[in-house]
């Protein structure tokens, strides 16, 4: 008979307390050390486990099962193959890491859970970790098949491929999300937090794709580079699967949850090989955003060369806009290529008329650095005619004037003396 929902709530504060019965794998227990089980000690469910290929996996916290799906690195996820990722410039991405990339020591990570909050109550029942070893893309996905086994699959990730401290571990949300809730899980297990170097994907694709897309989801991704799900069970139903299993059906129930669990994964890489061919500049996009978002990233990493050209690229694109051009013009001052920049103020206050800043900034200019009082004063007028009367800038721009009316006078007696 299927557990309550109150029976399972029970089971998951028993298994947090460390009340549950566990077989620890020791010396006198051979039977559940190391990768197989003995017939003599298999329960129905352990058979069934590896049946479906599952391992299982000793540890000083008891055992757990785990099993790996290995893919050739030619084999392809969407339009590209795996082999791809061993052609990237991971310098640019290292860069949104804040650490040393290299491919050996990235880890794919994701979570399937009962829910989508980071309380107690929250448990992740299947962690999935991707690694390119040799000339494979593995995903080890470890699974909580029972509450009491959450300790064991906990210590078994840490020893296995969480456990080098050099790892950068990869991510959709994971940085606010899967990683957090990981951390939470093995503080109620009074494990000590494991601290590596994150690398979450979901903003870069924010950056990238959000105006493509609107909704930035994983799903959202892998359409545009080109990944189709067929049957795929939808995230929000894995929870009701996790829920059967425990209550006694068969792990068939589970399969489509590890299925969609291992595609999640895949799509990383998939998702990394396109920031990474952004962010080296291999690939070209022709919609602003995109290359807007690029050039921000080079501009604050000092990458004054690759930002001016991804800057140019944006305000070139059919969809170019004013913040397009606004934020190239700033990123001109910056770098003090003055002629270009006023160029460009001038394009802008002919291009927007409603705009005041461009004009505020040729008066500037013209005031301070090229001392041409005249025309600051006429960049100042036009740019009085752009803002609301009685308002802030109305009362700046004033200011600036009557300053260099001030400054002409003075030089007009300067010059009749």
């Amino acid at each position: 008979m299927a557990r309550s929902l109150l029976d399972k709530l029970r089971a998951l504060e028993q298994s947090v307390r460390g009340v549950t019965g566990d077989l620890v794998a020791t010396d006198d227990n051979p039977s559940m050390s190391g990768d197989h089980c003995k017939t003599s000690a298999c329960t129905p469910r352990d058979g069934e486990l590896l049946e479906a290929g599952f391992r299982q996996v000793a540890t000083d916290a008891g055992h757990c099962w785990c099993r790996t799906t290995s893919f050739d690195v030619f084999t392809k996820h969407g339009e590209r193959p795996f082999l791809d990722v061993f052609d990237l410039d991971l310098a640019p991405v290292a860069k949104l890491a804040k650490a040393p990339i290299a491919i050996a020591n990235l880890r794919f990570y994701d979570t399937e859970t009962n829910g989508l909050g980071l309380g107690s109550g929250t448990l992740p029942f299947l962690h999935s970790v991707g690694y390119f070893i040799d000339d494979e893309f593995c995903v080890d996905q470890y699974f909580v098949d029972d509450y009491g086994a959450e300790g064991a699959v906990l210590a078994a990730m840490e020893a296995g491929p969480l456990g080098d401290t050099e790892t950068v571990v990869v991510t959709f949300n994971g940085k606010s999300f899967d990683w957090p809730l990981l951390q939470n899980r093995r503080v109620l297990h009074q494990m000590p937090r494991i601290e590596r170097t994150q690398l979450d994907l979901l903003h870069p694709s924010r950056r990238l794709w959000k105006d493509v897309l609107g909704r930035v989801s994983l799903a959202e991704v892998e359409r545009l580079l080109g990944v189709t799900r067929m049957d795929d069970l939808p995230g929000r139903e894995a929870p009701a699967r996790y829920f059967e299993f425990v209550g006694g059906a068969p792990f068939s129930v589970m399969e489509d949850v590890f299925r969609h669990n291992l595609h999640d994964v895949c799509s990383l890489v998939g998702v990394l090989i396109a920031i990474a061919e952004a962010l080296s500049g291999h690939a070209v996009y022709m919609a602003t955003r995109p290359n807007l978002a690029i050039a921000t990233w080079f501009d604050a990493w000092h990458d004054w060369e690759a930002a001016a050209n991804a800057y140019r690229r944006a305000v070139v694109a059919d969809d170019a806009d004013w913040r397009a051009f606004w934020l190239f013009s700033l990123f001109l001052k910056r770098r003090g290529l003055w002629d270009e920049a006023v160029r460009l103020w001038w394009e802008m206050a002919e291009s927007y008329p409603q705009q005041p800043e461009p004009l505020v900034e040729l008066a500037k200019y013209y005031e301070h650095r090229a001392i041409e009082l005249h025309a600051a004063k006429q960049a100042t007028s036009l740019a009085l005619e752009r803002v609301q009367r009685a308002s802030r800038a109305e009362a700046a721009l004033l200011h600036r004037l009557e300053r260099i009316k001030r400054k002409l006078a003075t030089m007009t007696r300067v010059d009749l003396a």
